[in-house]
């Protein structure tokens, strides 16, 4: 009876090569999910973080403006003011101003037109990582011979982690990082008492 060898089962070398690229394929999708995700993930950080602290600070600017008495120097109507200082009952003021892109309050101004700032208890009111852009306040009047002032804010806050022009308020097309790049403008209105 002669030996009769049994044929080992295996892959061809093209079967190899084959499943090789079909896998290289399937792993090629997998990681530019995976880095499409992350890129998703960052942008809406830097979008949520500019959100986040842009109504913080204008929750904390129209809360100034509705305890205060109204805005000091009186301001003549459809002054457009960068930063805004605010007369209170007690006597004192606040004033709001940015600087080095970061939104301040301080608990002293000056009362002259030079805006002298005397920093006592100073605190920022945007958080580091973002940028403050501009921030203006507008002095109103109302209308049907009502003297009662109205400040109009506007605020524009984008993230840091981004690359923005020189004034903050867009985002640069020809950079790479603009993915990460989030601008937030608001506009409220608040009466004095």
């Amino acid at each position: 009876m002669p030996v009769r060898l049994k044929a080992t089962s295996g892959f061809t070398l093209i079967e190899l090569v084959l499943s090789m690229a079909i896998f290289s394929f399937m792993l090629l999708i997998i990681v530019s999910g995976i880095i499409n995700i992350a890129q998703l993930h960052d942008e809406a950080l830097a979008t949520d973080q500019s959100q986040t602290s842009a109504r913080t600070a204008m929750d904390e600017l129209v809360q100034g403006v509705r305890n205060s008495t109204g805005v000091a120097p009186p301001a003549v109507a459809g002054t457009v003011l960068s930063k805004l200082c605010l007369a209170t009952n007690s006597g004192t003021q606040q004033i709001y101003y940015v600087n080095a892109k970061v939104l301040y309050r301080s608990d002293n101004c000056a009362t002259n037109t030079s805006w002298i700032i005397e920093p006592t208890n100073t605190y920022a009111l945007t958080n580091s990582g973002v940028q403050v852009g501009n921030f203006q306040a507008t002095v109103e009047t109302g209308g049907n011979g009502v003297s009662e002032q109205e400040v109009r804010l506007t605020l524009t806050v984008g993230s840091n982690n981004g690359t923005t022009n020189s004034t903050g308020t867009a985002c640069l097309n020809s950079d790479t990082s603009r993915q990460f790049c989030s601008i937030v403008t608001l506009t409220s209105g608040a009466v004095p008492r």
